[in-house]
């Protein structure tokens, strides 16, 4: 169990009370609360990229592209088998960690600047790739993708709670703050744990890590499988919130964007990259 000292106590109910009050304040301003929603997605999309550039120092261009992985797996999963969004969120988590596996493998031996080049090109290549395979809508996207629903609420529709009226995108809302929620304690916990631990090491000095007899490959793949599905995770909220999942949407500038948030926030920091992405 992580131990909170007094502060961080303090801190952690503030933030609850903050959460709490942030949805009910968003009554009819549905443009603020499509930007609010969008900041907590964001947020559980930089906790995963901040694995891999915080705890490991590997500077990943690609992040649009694995929240991209988890998008589309919703869409194909909805528009072309007509299944459970909930369905392609599942095959959308697997399926970034996969790819995360194989962005991991093909940059096993780069660091620095060759790393950040090749994740650079997967980014470029995957945006191309997107744009070309006519199944999955090419340039043009999918658009009414089903959104999520529990137990026949809807999480996006316009609900009213005695005399307060709620903008459609609030339930959805707060759904991810309860995922946000779920990743930070998750975050946490890694980097309390001997893979945590690991990766520091790695990121200062990689000879002295394989003295220590840690698995360096093992490690930098683990960094890249987890931080990959928990981005692939964000494009799978993103996508339920928009209902509409398109190839520019997940291009380099979203990935710039990404890295500017981990980076304003605080690098290997997880509390602060969450303020950085609200920011």
């Amino acid at each position: 169990m992580l131990k909170l000292n007094n502060k961080q106590k303090i801190a952690l109910l503030s933030a609850l009370i903050l959460l709490i009050i942030l949805p009910i304040s968003l009554t009819s301003y549905n443009y603020i609360a499509h930007i609010g929603t969008l900041a907590v997605i964001y947020a559980i999309a930089c906790l995963g990229l901040n694995i891999q550039m915080g705890s490991a120092r590997m500077t990943n261009f690609a992040p649009a592209a694995f929240m991209g992985v988890g998008a589309y797996s919703v869409g194909v999963c909805t528009l072309k088998f007509g299944l459970s969004p909930w369905i392609g969120m599942l095959l959308g988590i697997f399926l970034s960690g996969i790819f995360g596996l194989f962005v991991g493998l093909t940059t096993l031996n780069t660091k620095g600047y060759y790393l950040s080049l090749v994740t650079t090109a997967i980014q470029v290549a995957f945006t191309q790739l997107l744009i070309t395979i006519h199944y999955l809508g090419g340039s043009d996207g999918m658009n009414n993708i089903t959104k999520y629903s529990i137990f026949g609420v809807k999480l996006f529709k316009k609900y009213t709670i005695g005399n307060i009226k709620f903008a459609a995108q609030i339930p959805h809302m707060i759904f991810c703050i309860l995922v946000l929620v779920l990743i930070t304690y998750i975050v946490q916990r890694i980097y309390f744990c001997k893979h945590g631990f690991s990766l520091n090491i790695i990121s200062q000095d990689e000879i002295a890590a394989h003295c220590f007899g840690i698995d360096v490959p093992r490690q930098k793949l683990f960094a890249f499988i987890s931080g990959g599905m928990i981005m692939g995770l964000a494009g799978t909220l993103q996508v339920g919130l928009e209902g509409y999942v398109g190839p520019y949407n997940y291009n380099f500038n979203k990935s710039l964007m990404l890295i500017c948030m981990v980076i304003l926030g605080g690098i290997d920091n997880p509390m602060g990259v969450i303020s950085g992405a609200f920011l």
